[in-house]
């Protein structure tokens, strides 16, 4: 059995793991969709169950390449508003994103994540 490693750059929140939004993103076939739009995505810890990131794609490397040198002020143009990403997480999630904030006690405000996800 080997473990991947894949790296992501991500606009938007860190959660800690929550069945709820992951259970309704998957029984709706909405991975599916986000990885077709190569837009938003929903990368979950199911090795550990530590984390559930949302937001919008920024960059993205496996983990044989690994990142190229980028210019990290390039990526903040590529930000959408807070209200678009807000609707993007009820789309794509089913679930209400003030619900799942204030459960979580989660900032409202979006954060930018660069980190290494295993599977």
């Amino acid at each position: 059995m080997g473990v991947d490693r894949s790296d992501y750059l991500v606009y938007g929140w860190k959660f800690p793991y929550d069945r709820c939004i992951i259970d309704t993103y998957y029984d709706e076939g909405f991975d599916e969709k986000i990885e077709n739009q190569n837009e938003y995505v929903l990368v979950t810890d199911g090795m550990l169950g530590e984390y559930v990131v949302f937001g919008k794609l920024l960059s993205y490397a496996d983990g044989y390449d690994g990142w190229e040198f980028i210019d990290l002020n390039d990526y903040m143009q590529k930000y959408p508003d807070i209200s678009t990403l807000y609707s993007a997480f009820d789309q794509y999630t089913g679930s209400k994103i003030n619900e799942v904030l204030v459960k979580h006690n989660v900032s409202p405000e979006p954060k930018t994540f660069l980190f290494s996800h295993f599977s």
